[in-house]
């Protein structure tokens, strides 16, 4: 699967595909890419990737299950909006959202408590991918940088939310009742950790004026 996204990727990248980025990506990591392709065209550039890898050549390298509003989760909604509103509880295999209205005691009870299977939850996956990559910058018919080697590509994909686990199992197996919801799909999230630098640095920012 993640050798022909990236490939995909790339092909959207070179033909300026924003629709193909759209549909492979998610919201806001589609934005960010638009926007750097659409800022080399104002200028200029054009961009030719070509991206070779081996199944063989992914390795995992984490999973996690995601549980709470989707608002807290979307990088499209400013860091401090969400910050506002929702707290994040973390450990190695699960994220867990709550409104910040909760007590205590409440959130205690959070990491054991089967109802989080009834709320909002998605599934992300993380991977680094070891691919032969060549790179041709040009402005006009010249050929201002080219670069070619071996590189490792971080790289994130995630699900939709659904409401509960029974609302992913019907999307996932095509259910009928799941037709209301998002068709079930995994886009990508993250690529060269843009969008965890982002939200880093969004967060280092809001802790340094922050009283």
């Amino acid at each position: 699967m993640i050798p022909l996204v990236l490939k995909r990727i790339a092909e959207a990248i070179n033909k300026k595909d924003y629709e193909q980025l759209d549909e492979l990506m998610t919201p806001y990591l589609s934005r960010l890419y638009k926007h750097a392709i659409a800022n080399l065209s104002a200028q200029g550039y054009r961009i030719h990737l070509e991206v070779d890898v081996q199944e063989s050549g992914v390795k995992k390298e984490y999973a996690q299950f995601k549980a709470g509003d989707p608002e807290a989760f979307d990088n499209t909604i400013p860091y401090k909006t969400r910050r506002e509103g929702y707290s994040i509880l973390n450990s190695e295999y699960m994220s867990i959202a709550f409104k910040r209205d909760r007590t205590t005691k409440e959130v205690k009870k959070l990491k054991f408590n089967t109802s989080l299977f009834h709320d909002w939850c998605a599934f992300e996956y993380g991977f680094v991918a070891s691919a032969n990559v060549k790179v041709n910058l040009r402005k006009g018919s010249r050929v201002v940088d080219s670069e070619s080697g071996v590189m490792q590509i971080p790289i994130s994909i995630s699900t939709p939310h659904y409401f509960g686990t029974l609302g992913m199992i019907n999307a996932v197996s095509g259910n009928e009742e799941a037709m209301a919801e998002e068709p079930f799909r995994w886009r990508v999230c993250d690529l060269f950790y843009i969008a965890d630098w982002n939200n880093a640095n969004s967060a280092a920012k809001e802790s340094k004026y922050t009283p």
